[in-house]
């Protein structure tokens, strides 16, 4: 036999489907916001960690991983709006120094070595902007 549906049923299924769908977009659609969120979050304890023992936070925090990889997203992603763009070495250098600002927690980490050699590579490669290891070292000294 089959079961007959109301209409009040079919409408909450409906709104149920929709939900999740919609609910699934805006998290693909937004998740380096999300993220950023999060890892603002998390930012605030890493940052309070290395002021308070001085030492060098190790790169093996589980919860370093994500703000790393956010980061690397946001420079990956401003290199290659500077590459469409054409802007000058001075405008990246301020866009870089904003970005390093947002993460400042990351300026005590193990990680900061291969961050300065992405940096260097990839701006080479993408935009035609060289920088030298003092160069990078110094975008991490000025957003500080």
């Amino acid at each position: 036999m089959l079961n007959n549906i109301s209409w009040a049923g079919y409408v909450k299924s409906i709104a149920l489907i929709i939900l999740v769908y919609y609910t699934t977009v805006f998290i693909l659609y937004y998740r380096v916001e999300i993220l950023r969120l999060i890892s603002k979050k998390r930012l605030v304890s890493i940052q309070g960690h290395a002021v308070n023992t001085g030492d060098q936070i190790a790169a093996s925090d589980p919860e370093l991983f994500p703000v790393v990889h956010l980061l690397m997203g946001e420079l990956q992603q401003l290199l290659h709006q500077t590459a469409l763009l054409s802007n000058s070495k001075p405008v990246l250098v301020d866009q870089l120094e904003k970005i390093l600002t947002s993460h400042q927690g990351l300026a005590h980490t193990a990680f900061i070595p291969a961050i300065n050699k992405f940096l260097i590579e990839e701006s080479s490669k993408q935009c035609f902007i060289h920088f030298s290891e003092e160069e990078v070292s110094a975008l991490w000294k000025g957003s500080e």
